[in-house]
């Protein structure tokens, strides 16, 4: 209850001060940003670095067929074999 009371009672000198703090930390971090830039060692680097051919997909290629594995095929069929067979069918 006191922090929905604190709030009501702020004035609008307040919120500009608080405002003014955050508008001045964006502008901090983004001068930190301009200054981050990537150096030159790294693009030289990343320029040495071998060129990766482009993949291509053929549509035509074979694919070697999976085994149709069949389990216990003597097995006595029970009532959740059945229901599987409806479903699965």
């Amino acid at each position: 209850m006191k922090k929905i009371l604190w709030l009501s009672m702020t004035t609008k000198e307040d919120l500009a001060k608080a405002m003014a703090e955050v508008k001045a930390m964006v502008e901090a971090l983004n001068a930190e940003e301009v200054e981050m830039e990537v150096p030159a060692e790294v693009e030289k680097l990343s320029a040495q670095e071998p060129q990766v051919e482009p993949l291509s997909h053929d549509p035509e290629a074979q694919v070697a067929k999976k085994g149709n594995f069949q389990f216990a095929q003597n097995k006595s069929r029970g009532t959740i074999d059945r229901v599987f067979s409806k479903l699965s069918n």
